[in-house]
């Protein structure tokens, strides 16, 4: 006959059996409950421009085909700009009838326009598979400061996709380009570091935030900590930062 301790000890393991069961359900009830409760979609351009336009009724233009397009397809690997004109030929349209044409993958294009930061290198890169593995050589590529001529001709690129399903972000992102160049011209070594702090910067508060930053000025604050203490290109005449030595008057 089994002893008084033996029968508590056998109790006591049979209650703790009985709560962990219990403890397990109830896990399994929040799991289900949850799993149940739709999930919040991300932010991106498109979510930020239509709470914009409820708060405010603005009339920013939005091409949400092409953003479908874009998202649904993988179709979209070439983009281009047509002429004013496309010209048919027995076989089809003209080359000379497409003025520019843009090999971009077409994930790169979905991540541009949901408004992620997008790496400019990868656009100078026909032949970039974002799902692809990176290798040491290519690691070097993506990581690599772009010169001021190489960042005109990505970001054109980038301008391009972005103008196709948002309009009215045209004359923003030309005076992003400019003002790009004038902090080039003056830190050439620190330009595109505080680009990429920048546009990475965008891409957070939009997802975190709904928000849209204007880039048409930049961050003139976050251009100041980035450029601090660099190298300054100016005049070697009379030093100054807005011309060359070769248009100087005092050199003249």
């Amino acid at each position: 006959m089994p002893s008084t301790s033996s029968i508590n000890n056998m109790e006591a393991m049979i209650m703790s059996t009985l709560k962990l069961c219990q403890q397990s359900i109830e896990t399994v009830r929040c799991l289900a409950s949850t799993s149940n409760q739709p999930t919040k979609a991300d932010f991106n351009l498109l979510s930020a421009y239509a709470a914009q336009q409820a708060d405010s009724h603005g009339t920013a233009t939005v091409s949400s085909t092409i953003i479908d397009q874009q998202q649904n397809s993988g179709q979209f690997q070439f983009g281009f700009q047509p002429s004013a004109t496309l010209i048919p030929s027995q076989s089809g349209i003209l080359a000379s009838s497409i003025s520019i044409t843009d090999m971009v993958h077409p994930e790169v294009r979905r991540q541009i326009l949901s408004g992620k930061h997008v790496n400019l290198n990868i656009l100078l890169m026909p032949n970039f598979q974002p799902s692809k593995r990176p290798s040491k050589e290519l690691d070097e590529r993506l990581s690599r400061n772009l010169s001021l001529d190489e960042f005109i001709v990505a970001f054109g690129r980038f301008k391009r996709i972005m103008v196709a399903a948002f309009a009215n972000r045209s004359q923003e992102l030309d005076d992003y380009m400019a003002h790009i160049i004038e902090t080039a011209n003056i830190w050439p070594e620190k330009f595109y570091k505080y680009h990429k702090l920048f546009s990475a910067k965008c891409a957070t508060v939009l997802y975190q935030r709904n928000q849209i930053i204007d880039w048409s000025y930049g961050d003139p604050g976050l251009r100041q900590l980035v450029c601090a203490g660099s190298r300054v290109r100016n005049c070697d005449t009379c030093r100054s930062t807005v011309h060359v030595s070769a248009i100087c008057v005092l050199w003249l």
